[in-house]
């Protein structure tokens, strides 16, 4: 099939659907990707998950529970579901339906590594067909053989993976750039040739007019004929060259806009951080954790354990977790819902004076948003640049602790490169969820796992010693939690928790 896509972010685009095939679209935060699936909706009977729903109304039909049996869900209300498990029922109901073609935005977020695999295997089985939205590089390469690169308002279709697609583009803007730099040449070698021309006319109409000519008529008229072919001459060759560049000019490269964040911490704060002593709530159960500072803890875990649970516990002080006073703390939630959609950016950050206004649109357009961003409805904005606008309120903040659950969901590839070495450099304390195994590897300087309802360590099990101090540790921890923080017998205890914890650093 072949559609037509009109749109004010988009040149006007042929696109031809292939019955079976599995066609990736990719593009920049903000770029129209999410718009182009609903444009294709509207046009072509399909059915289509969207990227993020607070609400799914769900017909448990015999199909779609043979579908959520083999996602391994349970028949509940949707908005008792973790992020993950939503994702499971859309794609659960998306692949019941009868319809010939799905459209999928951004299916992998939330799903953990083995229920990626599943969908990967589920897609390769099918013999629907496919338009899918996503900058999972790995699940890219895995299904697709087309994409389709939304850049800079044009959609451009490749055959191939992501990875064959990325070759491709870098090769063609290689190609760009030297075609462009040989043009800029020959323009610059006929504008040269014109203001030679321009200067030989001018001398010569200059000639014409001059009164030391013997025989001064004949003189003038032979110079104003001169003169005159010198302006035929140029005129021709200013129009050969404007006809030529009308067919066949040759655009610079245009540059993506660089995504820049830096985050700063408010201020030094006391080495205890966050910590659980038997904690329990909801799934969890019986929970201990320490959190000091500096360190950027990843929480690991199959869909539904409880992360997004301990997340928010954490950030509102649940009874049986202790967490610093003297810290700011940050939370990102999964949601894309829980800012002010009818806001304005501009009514968003409040700010006193034009001086403020200035650095908060600045660091803004470090984040890749453009002064049209500045007047739009939050709720209007993609939900890629949703999740920036929640991390610049991070970045005006300072704060010293960031709670941050699945972070790099709907970023862009360069933005989630970017927040990486960000992270990867920020001095304060780090407590994150992720499925993204990249974003992890790079971020962590340490993992606990969440199974059966409680807190693992990670399997290399730590010495008898080290189990024995921390168990110490977790005393002196209980008696803290009762000591006045003014009191000798607070500070003693601090000292003791000090070094206990510099003996298990020292072990590990």
């Amino acid at each position: 099939m072949q559609i037509t896509v009109k749109h004010q972010l988009f040149s006007s685009a042929t696109l031809t659907i292939e019955t079976g095939a599995i066609i990736g679209i990719t593009g920049r935060n903000g770029a129209g990707k999410s718009t182009l699936l609903h444009l294709i909706h509207e046009q072509v009977a399909s059915t289509l998950v969207a990227q993020d729903s607070e609400t799914l109304a769900v017909d448990f039909t015999p199909n779609v529970s043979a579908a959520l049996s083999n996602w391994q869900l349970p028949k509940r209300s949707y908005d008792t579901l973790s992020g993950g498990e939503r994702v499971k029922m859309r794609l659960a109901q998306a692949f019941a339906s009868s319809r010939s073609l799905l459209l999928l935005d951004e299916p992998t977020n939330h799903l953990d590594s083995a229920s990626v695999a599943q969908l990967i295997a589920q897609i390769k089985a099918s013999k629907q067909t496919f338009i899918i939205v996503s900058h999972d590089r790995y699940f890219l390469d895995s299904v697709v053989d087309m994409i389709w690169a939304i850049d800079h308002g044009t959609i451009t279709a490749v055959d191939g993976d992501y990875s064959h697609y990325t070759a491709w583009r870098e090769n063609q803007r290689a190609l760009q750039a030297q075609h462009y730099a040989t043009q800029q040449k020959q323009i610059a070698r006929v504008e040269q040739q014109l203001s030679e021309l321009n200067d030989w006319s001018a001398n010569m109409h200059k000639e014409s007019t001059a009164k030391h000519h013997p025989k001064a008529m004949g003189a003038k008229e032979y110079y104003r004929a001169i003169a005159k072919r010198a302006d035929k001459q140029v005129k021709s060759k200013r129009k050969k060259l404007e006809r030529h560049l009308a067919v066949n000019r040759v655009e610079a490269v245009k540059k993506d806009t660089p995504i820049h964040f830096a985050l700063n911490t408010a201020k030094p704060i006391g080495k205890r951080i966050v910590a659980l002593q038997d904690f329990s709530l909801d799934c969890l159960q019986h929970c201990h954790l320490i959190v000091t500072r500096g360190e950027k803890l990843h929480i690991k875990g199959a869909n539904g354990a409880g992360k997004s649970t301990l997340l928010r516990a954490i950030y509102q002080h649940a009874p049986g977790i202790f967490v610093s006073e003297a810290a700011s703390i940050g939370y990102l939630s999964q949601s894309v819902y829980d800012l002010p959609l009818d806001l304005t950016l501009a009514h968003y950050f409040n700010y006193d004076n034009s001086e403020q206004e200035g650095l908060i649109r600045t660091q803004l357009a470090l984040l890749g948003f453009t002064p049209k961003h500045w007047h739009m409805m939050i709720g209007d904005l993609s939900m890629g640049e949703r999740i920036k606008v929640k991390i610049a309120a991070f970045i005006f903040e300072e704060r010293d602790v960031l709670l941050l659950d699945e972070p790099t969901n709907h970023l862009d590839l360069p933005s989630r490169e970017q927040l990486e070495a960000t992270l990867a450099n920020y001095e304060g304390t780090i407590i994150f969820v992720s499925h993204d195994r990249y974003f992890s590897e790079k971020i962590a300087t340490r993992q606990v796992t969440i199974e059966e309802g409680t807190i693992h360590l990670p399997k290399t099990a730590p010495t008898d010693d080290i189990l024995a101090l921390e168990t110490e540790r977790q005393a002196v921890l209980g008696k803290l939690s009762f000591a006045k923080p003014s009191s000798d017998e607070y500070h003693k205890l601090d000292r003791q928790f000090t070094a206990l914890t510099t003996r298990i650093n020292a072990l590990k």
